[in-house]
This record gives structure tokens, C-alpha cells and sequence, in this order.
């Protein structure tokens, strides 16, 4: 993930976003629309003073803010009317006289502003009082208006992150519907959700946690991967052509079953559809390596079932995690069946991520050059099957499904 901030752009493989109510944005004047109301005269902050130079200027709102802004815009403006909605001045109880004493006209308490008039810009102000009902217009040029902030994730709203409400969606672990994209906090909402600290401070310490033992196992399997590029340096990597052959083969046959699991396990037809059509592929690539591959090396080598303790063990250490792990891993998960379709997609792509190396390095086998131009066939077929699951997730995990 690119994460690109005020101080600079920033690489990470996962980003927890611990954005507390995400942002707060002031309550919206309804009514008028939002990208005109600055061309109105609404303004929800003071900005430069000097701008309101002889205007008739109506701050509604109450708190602090709208103190500070009445004290501001005085010396500038035309008039100041401060309509203040609470029954109380902050901290200090001379506040209001020293806005008086500023020329600012005070209707407290209880006052808020009902309606705006005017054609393109403010005119006028209706404000009322909330005790009897009175009504009272007041012209104006500008409004400034502190009522308030509601909770906005439009901030994150281009990052393709699923949202209820004001709340990012999250599982028991805290991740998102984006891979490697976690979330902790009052940001994220689920049944039973507490919005404590020492809640929060929990939720983050388990998307961590996660991060941790997913990176690890990565290493880990990076690690596996050097060891198995040092195994091939050093010693080369199969015993024979024959036998290289014979390992595709059964590594394809195995991802077929896998396959045929999936299909009787999806739920959603477009990915049972999927699972299918990758099944027909895998047999015909089988039936390529057996008829038109394979007879090329007859009587050059040894098939694996006839190899020995020693050259097995090598092989499992030099082709693991490429062959072996991708069989251990399509074997649990056919006995263990799948969660979900996402679960399934998520299989495949570890199984095609280990067919995919496995026939990179299969293409560079010398005692395979005879052959190259149809194994170079059979690692695009794989290319294109791990890319095809890769879409499928990404269209789930937009889709909120299978999560």
C-alpha cells in the first residue's frame, strides 16, 4: 500500500486505521448545496476576518467558537448578531459584556436560526426563539455557523474500505474487506461494540497481533524460498527430466482435486462456475505433460515413486514450499471442505501461487530445453488461472462477500 500523508509517501504491506470517528465535520446547513454555500455567504469557520469588512454578519451556534468568532468579526463588520442556542457563555461570565461593549448584539438564551433567506446569496436570517416560538427576520450578508459536528468518513471513502453507517466494517480479527488494510477504535463498529479506551486499545492490539503472525509466516516462507533457490545452485534441481515431468504432473492433478472440492463447496454460482472451468483446464494441461511431454523423456530418468529415501527427502527439501507445501495445503483444506467462497479463493490463489513458481523454475531446467516451448505454454496457463483468482477475491471483497 502507497499511503501518502502531508509529510511525505509512505510503503507498507498493511496500514491499521485508527482514525477515532474518522473525521468530524461542522453539521451542514440543508437546503443549499454544499459546494455553493461558500458563494452564499455560509461559512463554517472564521477564516480571515478582514473579509467580512462591512457586512451584516449573524453568528449562530453557541460554545467557544462562537464567542471567539463574534470577538473576531467585530472589529470589521458592519454589525454582529450572536444567536446563541444554550443558556450559558463558556467559563466567563463578563464575556458577554465585553462583546456588547464591541458592538456585538447578543439574543440569549435559547435562540436558534430556523431558515435563510435570499435568491444566490444570504439576505436575511429567520431566527426563533426556542422558549415561546417567536419569530424574528434579521437581514444579513453573511453566516457563520458552530451547531455542531457530526462524524464524516468521507475522507476514506476512495480507498474502497466497506462501511455501515459512520463505521468501518471489520471481522473478529480487525481486518477490512481490503487484504492487509486493519482498523481499531471508535472507527470501526460490530455487534457488542463498547466505545472505551481500554477497548479500543484492545481492538489495536489485536489487528497487531495479526499483522505479527502474518508477516511471520511470510518470512518464513521467503526464507523456504531462498533455501530452495541455494538448493538448485548448488546441486540442480531434479534428477532427471523424467522425474520433473512426473512432479508437475501430480502437482496439477492435485490442485484438480482441489479444484473439484471447490466446485462442490461454492456457494455463489459465479465462482462455482470459475472453480469449473480452472478443473477443465487442469485436466487438459495434465493430458498435455502426459502425451506430448512426458514420452519425450521415456527410459531418461526415474519417476518418483521410484526414487529413493535420499532423493526424495532432497526433493522435498529443494521443491518445498513450490510442490509439497501447495499439496499439504490443497489436501487440508479438501478434507476440512471451505468457510466460504472467499475461503476457497483464498486457497487457490496459494495453490497457484506455488504452481506459478514451480513452473518458473521448471522452464529453466535444463534437462527440460527439448521441451521448453510447451512448458512456457503451461506456466502462462497458470499465470493467467492465478490471475483469474486474484480478480475473484478482489470482486468479493468489494462485494462484501464471502468475508
Amino acid at each position: 500500500w502507497q499511503i501518502e500523508t502531508t509529510g511525505g509517501k509512505y510503503s507498507s504491506r498493511t496500514v491499521v486505521v485508527a482514525a477515532g470517528v474518522a473525521a468530524y465535520v461542522p453539521k451542514a446547513l440543508e437546503g443549499i448545496a454544499a459546494a455553493e454555500q461558500e458563494a452564499w455567504g455560509v461559512y463554517y469557520q472564521v477564516g480571515d476576518p478582514a473579509r467580512y469588512a462591512g457586512k451584516r454578519v449573524v453568528i449562530a451556534g453557541a460554545g467557544d467558537n462562537a464567542i471567539d468568532w463574534a470577538a473576531k468579526v467585530a472589529p470589521h463588520a458592519a454589525s454582529v448578531l450572536l444567536a446563541n442556542r444554550l443558556n450559558r457563555f463558556g467559563d466567563d461570565p463578563a464575556l458577554p459584556a465585553r462583546l456588547v461593549k464591541q458592538g456585538v448584539e447578543i439574543l440569549f438564551p435559547y435562540y436558534e436560526m430556523k431558515e435563510v433567506h435570499g435568491e444566490s446569496r444570504v439576505e436575511a436570517v429567520t431566527i426563533v426563539d426556542a422558549r415561546t416560538g417567536a419569530e424574528e427576520r434579521r437581514e444579513a450578508d453573511v453566516l457563520l455557523l458552530n451547531t455542531g459536528y457530526v462524524a464524516n468518513l468521507h475522507q476514506l471513502e476512495g480507498w474502497g474500505l466497506k462501511a455501515a453507517g459512520n463505521s468501518l466494517v471489520v471481522d473478529e480479527r480487525m481486518r477490512s474487506n481490503l487484504a492487509g488494510i486493519y482498523a481499531a477504535g471508535d472507527v470501526v463498529n460490530y455487534v457488542g461494540k463498547l466505545k472505551l479506551i481500554s477497548i479500543a486499545a484492545g481492538e489495536a492490539a489485536t489487528a497487531v497481533a495479526d499483522i505479527a503472525s502474518e508477516l511471520k509466516e511470510r518470512e518464513k516462507e521467503k526464507k523456504a524460498g531462498r533455501r530452495v533457490e541455494h538448493a538448485m545452485e548448488v546441486s540442480g534441481r531434479f534428477y532427471s527430466g523424467y522425474e520433473a515431468v512426473q512432479m508437475a504432473i501430480a502437482m496439477i492433478r492435485n490442485s484438480v482435486r482441489f479444484f473439484r472440492t471447490a466446485v462442490i463447496g461454492a456457494k455463489d454460482d459465479g465462482v462455482k462456475n470459475l472453480f469449473a472451468k480452472l478443473q477443465r483446464e487442469g485436466l487438459q494441461h495434465v493430458e498435455e505433460l502426459q502425451n506430448k511431454v512426458l514420452p519425450k523423456y521415456a527410459g531418461g530418468g526415474y519417476a518418483v515413486e521410484d526414487l529413493d529415501d535420499t532423493a526424495l527427502a532432497y526433493l522435498r527439501d529443494a521443491v518445498d514450499p513450490f510442490v509439497f507445501g501447495g499439496h499439504r495445503l490443497a489436501q487440508d483444506a479438501m478434507r476440512g471442505g471451505f468457510t466460504s467462497d472467499m475461503d476457497a479463493i483464498y486457497t487457490g490463489i496459494r495453490v497457484h501461487e506455488d504452481t506459478v513458481s514451480f513452473f518458473e523454475h521448471l522452464v529453466r531446467e535444463p534437462s527440460l530445453a527439448g521441451t521448453k516451448p510447451e512448458l512456457d505454454k503451461l506456466l502462462e496457463g497458470a499465470r493467467h488461472h492465478l490471475d483469474v483468482l486474484l480478480k475473484q477475491q478482489k470482486d468479493l471483497m468489494e462485494n462484501g462477500v464471502g468475508s
